[in-house]
């Protein structure tokens, strides 16, 4: 199950901390209910009277560490960190299996995350900070033994939260991210497949898609292309520039698409020139696909900018049964066209 949640969540539901879970790590770490009292004992006796002084101490060390002291320097100001390093001892270990207390030790370890804080330099840091806790303990405290053991084991509980919510911030980014970097590449994939000014497949998608539908090509599943050419597009050009030109393609493109069923495939072959690649279809019913995009693109004037223009296009089809390859199958339906174009333009022909 993905990690990902939604930011308004709790940092056990982002990261699926269920009770369950968090009562496994706690018998993991050997605690027992007893530690409840011993934490309360470990504050009253040794942290409470000693915290400042902790601190202070923390930080001495802390600074003395290159990586250490360039992240303070660039984040914080050492005094406001006191203040919160001092609210984390006062509830060092008090309510170690609530809710609470995972919520707060998660935090922290995203927290030093966003601020660049790297594993290791964190784990360090946290190591010296529970070995000055450990310190404090008075040898003399006659539970001396189980507050030092203690210790350890909320020591261990913290740095494991702190890690996990670390880790599991760092898949939240990683997946975000690759999900950024899926739509990106949709979208790049998306505009090399189409072309720029029609809109519809570019020369290198129509091309693909006739090769895989060549491939499945058979008596029980015929394909048939059509090659379409605008009629007389350079004097178009010559006449009205070639902005006007840009127009009128756009305008025909769109006319082909309303002409043709889904499952079949327009592109932009090259300047006025379209190819249809009509997959399941023999050469009459294509020749009847070809005969309504010829009637769609003719029906009425094209008007631009106040300027109506009739337009037409030649269209060749052919048809194939069998494995023949693109160049082969398109060299037959540009003979087809070039037949429509000398018989007058504006007409089908085709080769079976």
């Amino acid at each position: 199950m993905s990690r990902r949640r939604l930011s308004s969540k709790s940092f056990c539901e982002r990261f699926n901390i269920t009770e369950q879970a968090r009562s496994e790590r706690i018998a993991m770490l050997g605690f027992a209910n007893s530690d409840n009292e011993l934490a309360q004992l470990l504050q009253a006796d040794v942290i409470s009277g000693n915290a400042q002084a902790i601190i202070d101490a923390f930080y001495v060390k802390l600074l003395a560490f290159p990586d250490a002291a360039a992240i303070l320097a660039n984040n914080f100001e050492i005094a406001a960190l006191k203040k919160t390093q001092l609210q984390y001892l006062l509830g060092f270990g008090r309510g170690f299996a609530t809710l609470e207390y995972f919520e707060q030790r998660l935090r922290i370890g995203h927290m030093h995350l966003l601020v660049g804080v790297r594993p290791n330099t964190y784990l360090c840091a946290y190591a010296v900070l529970h070995q000055l806790i450990a310190d404090s303990v008075p040898s003399q405290h006659p539970h001396a033994a189980a507050l030092l053991t203690l210790i350890r084991k909320v020591a261990h509980l913290d740095m494991a939260l702190a890690i996990e919510a670390y880790e599991d911030t760092m898949v939240e980014r990683m997946e975000s991210s690759l999900a950024s970097l899926q739509k990106e590449t949709s979208r790049l994939s998306e505009r090399i497949a189409t072309d720029t000014l029609t809109g519809v497949q570019s020369r290198e998608r129509i091309l693909s898609l006739l090769h895989n539908a060549l491939e499945k090509a058979s008596p029980s599943h015929p394909l048939s292309i059509a090659m379409a050419d605008l009629d007389h597009f350079k004097l178009i050009n010559d006449t009205h520039g070639h902005t006007f030109g840009d127009r009128v393609l756009v305008d025909v493109a769109q006319r082909m698409r309303n002409a043709t069923r889904r499952v079949n495939a327009v592109g932009r072959y090259g300047g006025e020139e379209f190819l249809f690649v009509l997959a399941d279809t023999g050469n009459k019913q294509a020749r009847d696909i070809a005969e309504r995009i010829r009637s769609r693109v003719n029906f009425q004037p094209i008007n631009i900018n106040g300027t109506d223009l009739n337009v037409t296009v030649s269209i060749g089809v052919a048809s194939t049964t069998s494995a023949e390859d693109a160049v082969q199958l398109i060299s037959r339906a540009d003979e087809a066209l070039y037949r429509a174009k000398n018989k007058g333009r504006n007409r089908v022909e085709w080769q079976e």
